[in-house]
């Protein structure tokens, strides 16, 4: 009877592990606004390429943000690409949903070694190193080297592509959607990035939310979902607190970034007690129950 009723008490805390809506047996159905997003960055940045309207698209943009845009307000939409910030808003959705870990852990790792393998690849010179320092608008520190594609806007995509196809909140969608774009935009206004760049790194990073996905289609077990949240929100701490910031001149900059060094902190607390408690409520489980 005492087992028994030690069990009712831990009930509550047992996690249903529900499968993601997106997964179904061996195949990944791909919303039909997510393939149309996915090809639409591609045209355009073949359009862009094909044409040779890289330079000029990149002068309107950078000229209209200098004129009408305030740095400040660049600079900090240009931060949301930022893994190790758009990372902790994504590591906290797990926390209701810790069975998509995996899919975050393999997209994550996806995204971040392909971009260093086509960053050296490429090596295409940014626009700083090509055009005069003079006639475009250099917003925190100047960037010559390694632009294509956009690490940020990349990072930004395929985040959001990873809650695209994760779940099914519209609101939440949208929010991410424009989150991605105006971390692609603010690449440029910045001065830091060709529209091209942009272009490819959102394209690449929805692919990249889209193999993860793929790649994770056989779940981790409870107690390995929660040690993969730890493992993410463990790395997100470390990432902020000795991140290198390009903006460290924005005093605002350097404070959300402290602020996000307590907010991975308060992750790792959050899924090292539960990962406890759920070990916990498995060798309750496991205990043989007293008989009457």
């Amino acid at each position: 009877m005492k087992a028994c009723s030690n069990l009712n008490k831990i009930q509550p805390f047992i996690i249903k592990m529900k499968r993601p809506v997106t997964l179904h047996k061996a195949a990944l159905v791909i919303p039909h606004y997510f393939l149309v997003l996915t090809l639409t960055m591609f045209l355009l940045w073949f359009f862009v390429y094909a044409l040779g309207l890289n330079q000029e698209w990149f002068h309107l943009v950078n000229s209209n943000a200098a004129h009408h845009i305030n740095d400040l307000f660049s600079a900090h939409v240009s931060d949301l690409g930022n893994g190790a910030i758009i990372g902790v808003f994504t590591i906290a959705l797990l926390g209701r949903h810790p069975n998509f870990a995996k899919r975050l852990l393999l997209t994550i790792l996806l995204c971040f070694t392909a971009l260093y393998f086509l960053k050296n690849v490429f090596a295409v010179p940014r626009p700083a190193a090509i055009l005069a320092v003079e006639e475009i608008n250099i917003v925190g520190e100047l960037l010559t080297k390694n632009s294509f594609p956009s690490g940020h806007t990349a990072t930004a995509f395929t985040l959001a592509g990873f809650v695209l196809l994760s779940f099914p909140g519209v609101i939440l969608r949208l929010l991410v959607i424009i989150m991605a774009c105006g971390a692609g935009w603010a690449r440029i206004a910045v001065g830091a990035h060709w529209p091209e760049d942009v272009f490819f790194g959102a394209g690449i990073g929805l692919v990249f939310a889209w193999a993860g996905a793929y790649l994770s289609r056989r779940e981790f077990s409870p107690a390995a979902s929660y040690a993969c949240c730890l493992f993410l929100s463990l790395v997100a701490f470390i990432t902020n607190l000795t991140l290198y910031t390009e903006f460290s001149e924005f005093e605002s900059i350097v404070q959300t970034h402290t602020l996000f060094i307590v907010l991975s902190a308060m992750l790792v607390i959050y899924f090292f007690t539960r990962l406890l408690m759920l070990s916990r409520v498995s060798q309750m489980l496991t205990r043989p129950l007293v008989k009457l």
